[in-house]
């Protein structure tokens, strides 16, 4: 999936490939499957015990299993779009077009 189908118009937002936290969960599942997993943790210096809690949503993926499997993590907040649209389609926000209020 791409940034571009979920941000909804906002152009600050760069275009990337999106990754869910089930994608990285098959990522691993595809690196660690079978004997892998010992071979997967000595790599990207996790216990075999932390890849297997990740695998069953015990933990999140940290840093080094993200950066082993080849991504971030990035967190991107948005405001909600009836705090920015009127009914007419107008911005109510005038920070959406960059005017901070500032001469």
């Amino acid at each position: 999936m791409k940034i571009t189908d979920i941000r909804n118009g906002f152009d600050h937002v760069p275009d990337m490939d999106v990754w869910t936290i089930e994608d990285v969960i098959a990522s691993l599942k595809m690196r660690t499957g079978g004997r892998k997993a010992a071979e997967f943790a000595r790599e990207s210096g996790v216990s075999v015990g932390y890849i297997y809690d990740v695998l069953k949503h015990r933990y999140p993926p940290g840093p080094k299993m993200l950066a082993a499997l080849g991504v971030h993590k990035v967190v991107y907040y948005t405001p909600d779009v009836e705090d920015i649209v009127d009914g007419d389609g107008e911005t109510t926000d005038p920070t959406v077009h960059g005017d901070m209020g500032c001469a």
